[in-house]
């Protein structure tokens, strides 16, 4: 129970550091690259925030996407 309460915080938590907030508007984009691999059965890893920056680190099998928000919503290809 508390590793699936776990997962379930870690994925909150990035799909919020993945929210991009546009610049005078309440309206909140989430990275639609982030959300395709989801969608494609990529498991969230590990999120994080470095000067400000959400990052979220994903993995299906051995390949691995990093996506960072702040103004440039991308994931690049680990490996």
């Amino acid at each position: 129970m508390i590793r699936i309460f776990a997962a379930a915080t870690v994925a909150l938590c990035a799909t919020s550091a993945m929210a991009q907030f546009q610049q005078g508007n309440t309206r909140t984009t989430v990275n639609p690259q982030l959300v395709r691999l989801l969608e494609e059965g990529y498991d969230i890893k590990a999120a994080f925030a470095e000067a400000g920056v959400p990052y979220v680190i994903l993995q299906k099998a051995t390949s691995a996407y990093l996506c960072r928000g702040a103004g440039a919503t991308v994931c690049e290809k680990l490996n």
